[in-house]
């Protein structure tokens, strides 16, 4: 399972994210959560994706995989309504360091335990 924490601030420039466990071979969504169902009031959250057959420790909120899930994928996807913070602005594919480094605000921590 992976456990995903941080901090988000709902705005007009950033008004939505989700948090969605994906399969990287076949594109296919098999859960999500839109913030309005894990976010606090102070702006932090966990979400805990995990396997479908998984059955140690998770948060309030959790999210998993389809049993036939060869390769798991979690998406964090962010909704960027101001030009000046999209993150189309930065130039080419970006390494997560690079990511972080440029949405620091907003880059959550993952921890993983079997």
């Amino acid at each position: 399972a992976a456990f995903v924490a941080g901090h988000f601030d709902i705005s007009d420039a950033r008004p939505y994210f989700d948090v969605i466990a994906v399969d990287q071979n076949t594109t296919e969504t098999h859960g999500a959560l839109p913030f309005y169902e894990f976010l606090r009031a102070d702006g932090s959250y966990n979400v805990t994706v995990a396997r479908a057959a998984y059955a140690g420790e998770t948060s309030a909120h959790v999210i998993r995989w389809n049993a036939a899930t060869e390769s798991p994928l979690i998406l964090m996807r962010i909704i960027i309504a101001d030009d000046d913070d999209d993150i189309s602005n930065s130039t080419g594919p970006l390494t997560p360091a690079q990511t972080r480094a440029r949405f620091p605000d907003v880059y959550p921590s993952v921890a993983f335990t079997s």
